[in-house]
């Protein structure tokens, strides 16, 4: 395990690359440029899984950020929507190529007791930062791309400080795609949580998206931490388990009081604090969790995240066709589909180490003993 800088670097260039890709979505003029940009994202996060297993870790990341700081100015030199339809699969491809390589890099630097707190951090700081860059936008497309690459330049300068140990990633063992899709723990939570994504792209269509994604992201921060801390204390499984059941819940109520104000209310909390959980565990906690350490893990992550980005392409393309906006029966449809991932997710195996679950209990039963013994005296 590493030292402390480049745990706190792992955290620094994973924050700096989820706000850079959230801003520059908010950059795009049309929809099918998002989509599109998802589209990017999947196939290069793909293709950068596999070629991260021939270059040194540390000079891929480094080559990434700098070319996310050139790329950021792409739009600027598009004059039609054709062209900046283009530009945003290149942006997509840029983010998606060296994704893999920088979590894979996150999870090295984390003990697996802390990943989650650590995750849970790391979104927290993500929400929070694209909620100030978006205050302080400037409505001008030139000064925001010019912001877009000073902050790239920053993760860049970050990385420049902090000088991390270049290992002999080559060494480590490189698994296809193939082996990996065989190991059954990974393929259940896998389907797990394909299927929330996919349920959640069509039941969330009737919300309008700018408040769906600012309460997504106001209720997403606080439940990332609280999320976060309690995979590291009592496991991933129980906070998927409570997410699900609960998302399932407001989905099976909505399908019978489809348009009563507090069941949207209730749909829309319990999403937010859903990705928030969600959010942690499958992008960032689970898939270090069940790859090797001494395995390269960049295709477990590239192939972990692309639930994530299925969820933004399919949700822009149903938005586009607003005759498949929600109804009752969708809502039922949800809540089933739901309580099948949970039935997968049943099946898969707890990812935080028995011992440490244990000891953490036992712990918990040192200190009550303690406070009923003062109790007494």
């Amino acid at each position: 395990m590493s030292n402390n800088k480049e745990s706190v670097l792992a955290i620094v260039l994973l924050v700096n690359s989820f706000i850079w890709y959230h801003f520059m979505l908010l950059t795009a003029r049309v929809f099918l440029a998002i989509a599109i940009c998802h589209v990017g994202i999947i196939g290069f996060s793909v293709f950068g899984s596999i070629l991260s297993g021939k270059i040194n870790r540390v000079r891929f990341i480094y080559l990434w950020i700098v070319l996310g700081a050139i790329i950021s100015f792409l739009p600027i030199f598009v004059n039609n929507n054709s062209q900046h339809t283009l530009a945003y699969f290149i942006i997509g491809g840029c983010f998606g190529i060296g994704l893999p390589s920088c979590l894979s890099y996150f999870a090295d630097h984390t003990s697996v007791s802390k990943r989650g707190s650590l995750s849970g951090v790391i979104f927290l700081a993500t929400y929070l930062g694209i909620y100030v860059a978006a205050i302080f936008g400037s409505n001008r497309l030139i000064a925001d791309f010019i912001f877009l690459s000073a902050w790239r330049v920053f993760g860049l300068i970050v990385l420049l400080l902090v000088r991390p140990v270049e290992r002999a990633d080559a060494e480590r063992e490189v698994l296809p795609f193939a082996a990996i899709l065989k190991e059954r723990p990974y393929m259940l939570y896998f389907i797990t949580w394909l299927v929330f994504c996919v349920t959640e792209s069509g039941a969330s269509i009737g919300f309008e998206q700018t408040s769906y994604i600012a309460w997504i992201g106001i209720l997403g921060a606080l439940a990332s931490i609280f999320g976060g801390i309690v995979c590291d204390r009592s496991g991933r499984k129980r906070v998927l388990f409570t997410a699900l059941i609960a998302l399932g819940m407001v989905y099976a109520i909505r399908g019978i009081f489809p348009n009563v104000a507090l069941t949207e209310i209730l749909h829309l909390a319990f999403s937010g604090i859903s990705w928030g959980a969600f959010s942690v565990i499958f992008i960032l906690v689970l898939w270090g969790d069940l790859s090797h350490p001494r395995k390269r893990r960049e295709k477990y992550y590239a192939l972990g995240v692309v639930p994530f980005f299925l969820f933004v392409l399919f949700r822009v393309i149903l938005i586009q066709h607003s005759v498949l906006v929600p109804d009752a029966s969708l809502y039922s449809l949800a809540s089933f589909s739901l309580f099948l991932s949970a039935l997968s997710a049943i099946f898969a195996p707890e990812t935080l180490p028995e011992k440490k679950i244990e000891l953490r209990r036992l712990r918990r039963y040192v200190e009550r003993a303690k406070k009923v013994q003062e109790e007494w005296d």
